[in-house]
């Protein structure tokens, strides 16, 4: 089974009651170009992803259009885990943050996560205003 697939039935496990509930939506699609109509969500969450878009910006301007003013976006990353896969350019978060800027997101800001004793990660929120 592609990874893709396998992470979207186990977010579809963990947030069944919020789906149910219709107070979350699950959508695979391709971020550099979502097949979704402007402004149409008020939060968008992404984990362990921009590291792989080749066209960043791009990717950061397609989020924020799918965005309505007012909302946000977050992503999550435990930078620590990706530093022996990925280069250093990859995981930068500080550049992402940058590209977060430039396309249009304020209020963007980084919080480090101790989520248990040894296992950290860090959470981007940047909003649409």
């Amino acid at each position: 089974m592609e990874w893709t697939y396998l992470m979207v039935r186990q977010a579809q496990v963990r947030m069944q009651k919020e789906i149910a509930d219709s107070i979350a939506e699950l959508h695979k699609a391709s971020v550099i170009e979502m097949p979704f109509e402007s402004k149409k969500f008020d939060r968008i969450f992404h984990c362990n992803v921009y590291y792989f878009w080749k066209e960043r910006l791009k990717c950061c301007k397609e989020l924020l259009r799918d965005l309505k003013p007012g909302g946000y976006m977050m992503t999550v990353v435990r930078v620590e885990g990706l530093t022996t896969f990925l280069t250093p350019a990859q995981t930068d978060v500080n550049a992402y943050m940058d590209d977060l800027k430039t396309s249009g997101f304020s209020d963007v800001s980084i919080e480090t996560v101790n989520l248990k004793p040894g296992y950290t990660f860090q959470c981007i929120k940047a909003f649409y205003t």
